[in-house]
């Protein structure tokens, strides 16, 4: 999985202009929350990095209007002059690089130091200026920030059925056929059963269920449903931001939702039901990244399509490609995965070989030089058993069965107790016997050969699923799931396959993406609806 990129070109320009229109709204909120003019939120980008602290001396007096059982909030405001300025200032740097936004931004804002919701907003630069929409969407609010909004703010606004209170326990999940896969994305999931048919659950807006539908909501589907035409014949999957695609037993890749730049492999736009690659036989294996794609053949190749703004296809340009191109120089190849805005691969002989975006070191080459097609990753030149790339960090599984990690560190994503960026691999902290790891935006997990889970990083949304929002520079325990057979990093939701075919699922679930029938975060691990034995 994957799921940091935009066009990286102006990406954290972008996300400070979102997180100036963001800040003004949040702060409202934050202001109503606790009840002081010199109250501030914090603002984070999808990576997890604070992107800005905006103060509530940057608006005046706000409106607020709640609707829906999901708690849809309006709200109007405006700037002080100090906090006009500042979005000038933005404004004017974006314009001077033609940069533009068309996808909704998220965002995350925290009272108190407690995370509860991901505004959206929607911006664009235009010749007149930047034009922006933004609601927020509350959900998983706890239920004594809740009642304090309803006490300050003087009317019955979070009643129980409109607080989406977190409830202590979750619903029991219903039994169904056993999976055998799962795979996270940006803020969706999917899961292949033991008859070799997907079932997708969570966020829908670009049609990555798969279900032939498109939606935009709160709770996109927060029960799985079937992907249309792949009820048999399903090898493997993989999820990046907002397309999912999949291998099957002939070699065949199928892929479905965005498109925007021709992650999918095809011309035309996005398409909300699964459709075939054209041109790909003999595939091995697949991976997602944000917005780009890439394929093992049988030979020991690699070809990727998609985004290419920061040379993450490999070709040695940085132009989009909406069919499959080779990658450079790569020969040998077993597996390949696909981060944020970067990729790797891993030879058969157990070397690591990466490219595309290199701002943070993820490249593991002792350097932050971008590269275009693929460099050897220092000290890696044999016994790695597996790769997974994140949002900016990437790790390894080496033969010893210890972890190491390199890239951006300053969430703690990379296990070494520190917070420093690692331009070449560096072990992680007390990690042994493990089997396989799975990483997300900012944070990281290991599956062990005992079927234990150990996560680190970035935690404001429970995806570590030690029951607390605490970040972690080092690998905890995830209590009460054992068994464990294999484990999918999201965006800021992880899910792991147990035995007996049940799927759980633990993070952020705004969309619905941990399947239990709700859209409310979870600190703990929670079964999906529908997987193996009762849960």
């Amino acid at each position: 999985m994957t799921r940091v990129g935009r066009r990286q070109v102006n990406a954290w320009l972008l996300a400070a202009v979102g997180v100036v229109v963001v800040a003004a709204v949040l702060v409202a909120v934050a202001v109503v929350a606790r009840g002081s003019n010199s109250s501030g939120v914090r603002i984070y980008d999808p990576s997890g990095e604070t992107k800005d602290e905006v103060r509530s001396g940057d608006i005046v007096k706000s409106s607020v209007q709640v609707s829906g059982v999901s708690g849809l909030w309006l709200l109007g405001f405006q700037l002080t002059p100090e906090g006009g300025r500042k979005l000038q200032r933005l404004t004017r740097a974006l314009a001077r690089r033609g940069a533009e936004a068309q996808h909704p931004q998220p965002f995350a804002f925290s009272v108190d130091g407690h995370v509860y919701a991901r505004p959206t907003v929607d911006y664009r630069l235009t010749p007149n200026g930047l034009a922006a929409g933004s609601g927020l969407e509350i959900s998983g609010l706890r239920c004594q920030v809740a009642q304090r909004l309803a006490t300050e703010m003087r009317r019955p606004l979070f009643t129980p059925a409109l607080s989406g209170c977190l409830p202590t326990t979750a619903p029991k999940a219903a039994a169904g056929p056993p999976a055998k896969a799962v795979s996270a994305g940006g803020a969706h999931t999917c899961a292949v059963t033991v008859s070799s048919q997907v079932e997708c659950w969570g966020a829908n807006t670009f049609g990555e269920l798969g279900s032939g539908a498109v939606s935009s909501g709160a709770v996109a589907n927060p029960k799985p449903a079937g992907a249309v035409g792949l009820t048999r014949g399903v090898a493997a999957i993989a999820l990046g931001a907002y397309h999912s695609c999949a291998l099957t037993r002939t070699g065949a890749v199928e892929c479905w939702g965005s498109n925007q730049y021709g992650q999918q492999g095809r011309a035309g736009q996005r398409a909300p039901v699964p459709a075939e690659v054209p041109g790909l036989r003999n595939i091995r294996g697949v991976a997602a990244g944000d917005e780009h794609t890439c394929a093992v053949t049988s030979a020991g190749g690699v070809l990727c399509w998609g985004l290419n703004g920061n040379g993450q296809l490999g070709d040695g340009t940085t132009v989009e490609r909406r069919t499959p191109v080779a990658v450079r120089g790569l020969a040998g190849i077993g597996a390949v995965d696909a981060g944020g805005l970067h990729t790797c691969a891993l030879t058969r002989a157990g070397a690591v070989m990466c490219w595309g975006f290199n701002q943070f070191g993820q490249l593991g080459d002792g350097t932050t030089v971008e590269r275009h097609s693929p460099v050897a990753v220092k000290g890696l030149v044999s016994g790695v058993r597996q790769i997974a790339a994140g949002g900016l960090h990437t790790c390894a599984v080496t033969r010893a069965r210890t972890v190491e990690c390199w890239g951006f560190g300053k969430n703690g994503q990379l296990g070494n107790g520190s917070t420093r960026n690692r331009l070449v691999p560096t072990p992680v902290t007390g990690l042994g016997d493990v089997q396989a790891i799975a990483v997300g935006d900012s944070y990281s997990c290991a599956l062990t050969e005992a079927g234990r889970v150990k996560c680190w990083g970035w935690n404001a949304n429970g995806q570590l699923g030690d029951g607390t929002t605490r970040t972690r520079l080092a690998p905890v325990v995830v209590p009460g799931l054992g068994g464990a057979t294999a484990i999918a990093a999201g965006a800021s939701h992880t899910c792991a396959l147990v035995q007996g075919g049940r799927i759980e699922c633990w993070g952020e679930n705004v969309s619905g993406e941990l399947g239990d029938g709700t859209n409310h975060e979870r600190l703990r691990p929670v079964g999906v609806s529908g997987f193996g034995p009762a849960g």
